[in-house]
């Protein structure tokens, strides 16, 4: 194969701007250097997502924008915006009702954004007037306090609303492409939940009406952008703490005796010990495993686990 990929031309290229030699990029990736030299020399094609997911793990950047290199995915199915990006362009009365300030406020004890667009159905009850002033000052500390909530306890019903308001479609429009009743609909986004197997159904076709590939994996990428962009800006605090977090399902895929998949919610009970569990840390795809400053491969991975199984199997 005479010719370097687009894709082999871009990955010596971020390669080479993350500073790696290919030896360090097989080392952090658990793929081999003689397969990403020959992906980078034109001798091989364009290799499979499962490998372009573990390329992305080793460069530590996002997956999804090395499909995009790879022609996995097309560029509208990747427009991976941010919660930085959505907010300031969320109608000021919303983020205030949100925040239950302002003429409106929540009826609610929680801060779910509340469906104000239907009239059949309204979520908040009237204050005394009080005038927030829109001055640039205000604006941004609505904005601030805004996104904080929302990252913080915004579930995925209120991440749907202010996509959705960020694509510019009405609630009609959106029940309409579902093929759901305008009530229907805004109960989804009242009641949306990550775990939700409706959204484990219907999270690609979501994603396709608001151009963000699937709505489930957006929604991730937006909470862990934001975790990473306060992340970086505690080193403009002084701060004696940070929060390091990793993930644990929520929910496992089962399938029954008749052979038909199916899923099922986690207790809290069961999210504690699978929180605590070894074995969920050191099989996570999307964190590095570090000894002694050394980014453990999968293959030392799995001697760790082989070793913990001798020393701790019963007697």
């Amino acid at each position: 194969m005479s010719n370097v990929s687009s894709f082999g031309k871009e990955l010596r290229k971020i390669r080479k701007s993350k500073g790696q030699t290919i030896n360090d990029l097989s080392l952090k990736s658990d793929v081999s250097s003689s397969y990403i030299s020959q992906i980078e020399n034109g001798k091989r094609d364009t290799p499979q997502p499962d490998l372009i997911k573990k390329l992305a793990n080793g460069l530590s950047i996002d997956y999804y924008s090395l499909m995009r290199i790879a022609g996995y995915m097309e560029n509208e199915e990747l427009d991976m915006v941010t919660i930085d990006m959505i907010v300031p362009e969320i109608p000021f009365d919303i983020k205030e009702e949100y925040l239950g300030i302002g003429s409106k406020k929540p009826s609610r004890s929680s801060n779910h954004l509340s469906n104000a667009e239907d009239p059949t159905n309204p979520s908040f009850d009237l204050m005394p007037d009080i005038v927030i002033p829109q001055t640039p000052e205000m604006e941004e500390m609505i904005d601030d306090s805004f996104r904080d909530r929302l990252s913080k306890s915004g579930t995925a019903g209120d991440f749907l609303k202010i996509l959705r308001i960020f694509r510019g479609i009405e609630p009609q429009k959106m029940a309409e492409l579902l093929n759901y009743d305008i009530k229907t609909y805004l109960t989804i986004e009242e009641t949306l939940k990550r775990d939700s197997f409706f959204l484990h159904e219907n999270g690609k076709k979501i994603g396709s009406i608001l151009s963000v590939g699937d709505f489930s994996h957006w929604y991730d990428f937006a909470i862990k952008q934001d975790k990473l962009s306060r992340t970086l800006k505690l080193s403009e605090n002084d701060s004696y703490y940070e929060t390091i977090c990793f993930e644990v399902p929520s929910i496992q895929k089962k399938t029954g005796k008749n052979g038909v998949e199916y899923y099922e919610t986690y207790s809290p009970e069961e999210l504690k010990r699978n929180f605590y569990n070894l074995d969920y840390l050191l099989k996570q795809d999307n964190s590095d495993v570090l000894y002694k400053n050394k980014v453990l491969t999968v293959k030392e991975i799995e001697k760790v686990i082989t070793m913990l199984d001798v020393l701790l199997e019963d007697n």
